[in-house]
């Protein structure tokens, strides 16, 4: 029995090795400790958790999913486990046929609602549950009012969450309720000035809504003037969100520019081309 409980400590004791290494984004560190961990310990959850993580890093979805799966199997009763399990399948949805899809849509479902049954304080779990009863069909399990529901309890849970304020205007964008999306982006840029998501997406509601016309100029501006390098690839779209704008508004001059420079970012853009 001493032997036992040595053992176990000094298990505990590796592992959290690798969790360091993961936290310090050396992914390609991280993989090969817990890879070389998980042939040790066959029926380590934890391992099977941070290998997803790390798949996800990699963008490799299908890969994260099966890890994750593995991490559930073996310990269902951890709501971050079944979280980013929900997270795997959510994001795999757009990039497979109709058949797979109807596949992932429950797990992704299931895992979701059994992150928040397990922590309801999991304001992660919620957010991401929310968007998918936001954008799911009915017959998936979509549902508005839950998403409201998920929305409104996570935003209580934390205050200072931003991506339940971002995902929130983003679904309320889609219910065709531009107002309280403008509150909830508004909301985003409070908490963190440098939100460039949010930016855009007031540019998107502004272009959309044909409402808000000088916050949609403002935002789509200091973006296009501002974001970093990572956000280069959505320049293309700002542009053409201004282009937008102006153009609802009779400027056609500065939607001519605008729309010129949205082509200039990215020519191949069939959209940016017709307007």
């Amino acid at each position: 029995l001493i032997l036992l409980g040595a053992s176990i400590v000094n298990a505990q004791t590796d592992i959290q090795q690798g969790i360091e290494i993961f936290n310090k984004k050396n992914y390609y560190g991280a993989k090969r400790f817990f890879t070389d961990y998980l042939e040790k310990n066959k029926e380590s959850a934890e391992a099977c958790y941070y290998l997803g993580r790390i798949a996800m890093e990699e963008r490799d979805l299908e890969q994260a999913a099966e890890y994750f799966d593995d991490a559930v199997d073996m310990d269902g009763n951890i709501s971050e486990y079944q979280t980013w399990k929900g997270i795997a399948y959510i994001q795999l949805l757009s990039t497979v046929d109709f058949m797979k899809q109807g596949l992932y849509a429950p797990r992704a479902l299931n895992a979701l609602e059994t992150a928040v049954a397990l922590d309801p304080d999991n304001v992660d779990a919620r957010t991401w549950l929310a968007g998918y009863y936001a954008q799911a069909p009915v017959f998936a399990g979509g549902s508005k009012t839950k998403a409201i529901e998920q929305y409104e309890t996570a935003i209580k849970i934390n205050p200072e969450f931003i991506p339940a304020y971002s995902n929130y205007g983003i679904a309320l964008m889609g219910f065709e309720e531009y107002d309280q999306a403008l509150q909830n982006f508004e909301k985003a840029l409070e908490l963190d000035p440098d939100n460039y998501q949010a930016l855009l997406f007031i540019g998107k509601l502004s272009a959309e809504s044909l409402r808000y016309a000088t916050q949609g100029e403002l935002s789509l501006k200091k973006f296009i003037d501002q974001a970093p390098d990572e956000y280069e690839k959505q320049k293309g779209e700002a542009w053409w969100y201004l282009g937008t704008i102006y153009m609802n508004e009779g400027n056609d001059g500065n939607a001519r520019s605008a729309f010129e420079n949205a082509v200039n970012m990215d020519p191949d853009k069939e959209e940016y081309q017709k307007s």
